[in-house]
């Protein structure tokens, strides 16, 4: 969550991994009209990232909670179905079933990855449609993602010939883009070539344990806010780990029991809400990080969806709050903090 140039880092690297190895990819309907096809081609993303070898540079940009535009290039590579993403001393691996963070700590492993067919169909709540094109001489497909009010949330940019992500970009309801990657340079290896393997750590990771019945305390809804349904929870040293999705965009929350140390939070976050409850809100290369406590609970979210897309899905997250609380949110909330 810390914005330092090692998470900054790391949180490039992952953002790359999330869109090359299908992190957010569901399961869509039959061909036959336009959306359906869209859904087929984000589908597509994931088989073709693990059936194809290739080498190549990604840059990745993204909006500061500030507003201002970073960065970064990473070097990723796939060879016999292993994904490899690194950028100075970060690397992470995927293995189609597991993925593996390297980074100043060392090799560590993620608590939940949830399977992708229990995922949201790409167009259980997204207006998708495809535009044809090239991009930098390939024939290419653009999925094009639409809000209810018709605005373009995500263009997912699909090489015709391979089916990789060669592009993507996540932009907010006036159409700013808030984060985006593409390719710099690409080199596929034909069929039946095998590129240097990239090898999955033989690491003890951190434990965590599925749980059907949320332990007291804490809160996990089936259903949030803006059609994410829950894919996983389990718990870990730190207390409880969900991961929604909607079909497109996925959410990772971590409910850990507690009082939040405002003051020993870092710096560049905006002041924001959940819900009415106050929170801060970092925006880094993987995503929009949200930080809020309440009920004694202290909620860490992180998600690759728009900016208005992760509120509305949080507003549905937590509980409802007492009249107590109400009030002392109207008393206090025009005052803030930061």
């Amino acid at each position: 969550m810390m914005p330092t140039r090692g998470r900054a880092i790391t949180s490039v690297v992952v953002l790359v991994m999330i869109a090359l190895s299908g992190a957010v990819i569901g399961r869509g309907a039959d061909a036959g009209s336009s959306p359906s096809l869209a859904a087929k081609l984000v589908e597509r993303v994931r088989a073709a990232t693990e059936q194809t070898n290739f080498t190549g540079v990604v840059t990745v940009s993204w909006r500061t909670a500030g507003g201002a535009r970073q960065h970064a290039s990473v070097d990723v590579r796939a060879a016999n179905g292993v994904v490899e993403a690194s950028s100075d001393d970060h690397l992470v691996l995927d293995d189609g079933g597991h993925t593996f963070l390297k980074d100043d700590l060392g090799w560590s492993s993620p608590v939940s990855e949830p399977a992708a067919k229990d995922r949201p169909a790409p167009d259980a709540r997204w207006r998708l449609s495809v535009q044809a094109g090239t991009l930098d001489g390939r024939e290419v497909s653009t999925v094009v993602a639409k809000r209810a009010n018709g605005s373009v949330a995500m263009r997912l940019v699909v090489d015709d010939d391979t089916s990789l992500p060669l592009a993507r970009q996540v932009l907010d309801p006036h159409g700013k883009v808030l984060r985006a990657y593409a390719f710099e340079s690409l080199d596929v290896q034909p069929a039946g070539t095998a590129a240097a393997a990239a090898a999955v750590p033989n690491t003890s990771t951190r434990t965590a344990t599925a749980v059907r019945d949320v332990p007291s305390g804490y809160h996990a809804p089936a259903r949030a806010g803006a059609g994410y349904t829950l894919l996983s929870r389990s718990r870990h040293d730190d207390g409880l780990h969900l991961v929604y999705s909607d079909g497109l965009f996925t959410v990772s929350i971590t409910e850990q029991r507690g009082e939040l140390d405002w003051d020993s939070m870092p710096s560049g976050a905006v002041a924001t809400d959940v819900d009415g409850v106050h929170a801060r809100r970092y925006s880094e290369a993987s995503g929009d990080v949200l930080v809020w406590e309440r009920d004694g609970v202290v909620y860490t979210c992180v998600s690759d969806a728009p900016t208005d897309v992760l509120a509305a899905m949080v507003a549905g997250l937590t509980p409802d709050r007492s009249l107590p609380t109400q009030v002392a949110d109207f008393v206090l909330g025009p005052f803030g903090f930061d």
